[in-house]
């Protein structure tokens, strides 16, 4: 909770001193003008994800997870099969919800770009995939998830790990309107989570980071290591750069259609990766702390 509250409070502080001074860097040299474009919000979650990452290292050392394999990065699990199948599967099955969004009438493909621009979008996706994928996965799957379950139990681990990956990336989704002062980082997160109290407008999404956040969780379970989840959550990544660079919603209401299609596509992806790893989930108790992810009662 410590670790929590001092991102969060640290990040709120920092992000309007980084807004400002992408401003000033914008005027000094035009190269800056692309950061200095971005709205406020996106500087508040780029300074949760960064201090988050930056203190991962003494929450990790005051947990004793004191190698890559604790962290459940194995590498005598089979690295590249376990990432590639997850890839896979990920990009496909979001990539077939894109084409059914597309026969709704729930999208509809954007003006035809040229070549240049079609390998921007996809040399990007594959840089934030890779990026995405490992970092988050570290933090979320790897510390936070193993950090509940050594003490817990799995079931905890994946309600925990779950809901504040949710609430994190719901953080990301708040427009900001007002002066950038220096509490308006405060009133993004206050914002925030005043919105996780407006159902109407907050549930659709909110409910697929929910199921996104245990589909990953249960992937870190069976598979006992990341790959699998690396793998899974880069192919998303993937699949949503290529949604926003070839197609455009029809209307604000297609959203709330297109989240249900999510998360049947998230249910699609549990029970691939129930049955890719059939290992028993073990009933460990608080303490329990010998038992490792993707153990078999067999």
């Amino acid at each position: 909770m410590l670790y929590l509250g001092g991102v969060l409070g640290v990040a709120a502080l920092a992000a309007p001193w980084i807004y400002l001074l992408a401003q000033r860097l914008a005027e000094a040299w035009p190269v800056c003008e692309v950061l200095a474009h971005h709205p406020f919000r996106r500087y508040v979650s780029r300074c949760l994800m960064v201090l988050a990452l930056a203190g991962l290292w003494p929450l990790l050392r005051s947990l004793r997870i004191r190698n890559w394999t604790d962290l459940g990065l194995d590498r005598s699990r089979p690295v590249a099969r376990e990432t590639g199948a997850g890839f896979t599967v990920g990009v496909g099955l979001f990539l077939g919800l894109l084409l059914l969004s597309v026969f709704l009438d729930l999208r509809e493909f954007s003006p035809v770009k040229s070549p240049g621009r079609v390998a921007g979008l996809l040399a990007g996706g594959v840089v934030s995939a890779g990026a995405v994928g490992i970092l988050e996965e570290i933090l979320f799957r790897g510390a936070l998830y193993g950090m509940v379950r050594r003490v817990h139990g799995w079931w905890l681990a994946m309600g925990f790990s779950t809901v504040i990956y949710a609430v994190s990336h719901f953080l990301a989704r708040v427009h900001w309107e007002g002066a950038i002062g220096w509490a308006a980082g405060f009133g993004v997160l206050g914002r925030s989570l005043r919105a996780l109290l407006e159902v109407r407008g907050f549930l659709p999404e909110f409910l697929v980071l929910l199921a996104a956040g245990f589909v990953l969780a249960q992937a870190r379970e069976r598979s006992g290591s990341l790959w699998l989840p690396i793998g899974l959550h880069a192919g998303w990544v993937m699949g949503r750069k290529l949604a926003d660079g070839f197609t455009e919603m029809v209307d604000p209401g297609a959203a709330f259609a297109e989240s249900l299609l999510s998360v049947m596509m998230l249910v699609l992806t549990a029970v691939w990766v129930q049955w890719r790893h059939r290992t028993v989930l073990l009933r460990d108790t608080p303490g329990d702390a010998h038992d490792e992810p993707g153990e078999s009662l067999a």
